[in-house]
């Protein structure tokens, strides 16, 4: 087994040699969804304004979120909450779809 550390990318799976370029903040915002497009969303990650204000402090520490930040998203506001690492090659892929 190699002692070398490798960085997994979050989109593609890809490992590859650390490069701090490729670690990015995730950054959280709530969005307002009609109540029926709700069982459209195949993400896990979504929780409903209910959801959000019934987790426990446990519960919101399992997923990385604080009770600020719970706070801050209840009142509509972004959130920094830690990081991801995406490859360059999936950052470029997603700039270009952006464009």
């Amino acid at each position: 087994m190699s002692d070398d550390i490798k960085f997994t990318c979050e989109e593609c799976g890809k490992l590859f040699d650390p490069d701090p370029d490729t670690m990015l903040e995730l950054h959280i915002e709530p969005v307002s969804v009609p109540a029926d497009e709700l069982g459209q969303l195949d993400d896990e990650a979504v929780l409903t304004r209910d959801e959000l204000q019934a987790l426990s402090a446990n519960e919101l520490r399992e997923i990385g979120l604080t009770p600020e930040m719970r706070r801050q998203l209840l009142a509509g506001e972004e959130i920094t909450a830690g990081g991801i690492c995406i490859c360059i090659e999936c950052q470029d892929k997603m700039e270009g779809a952006d464009e």
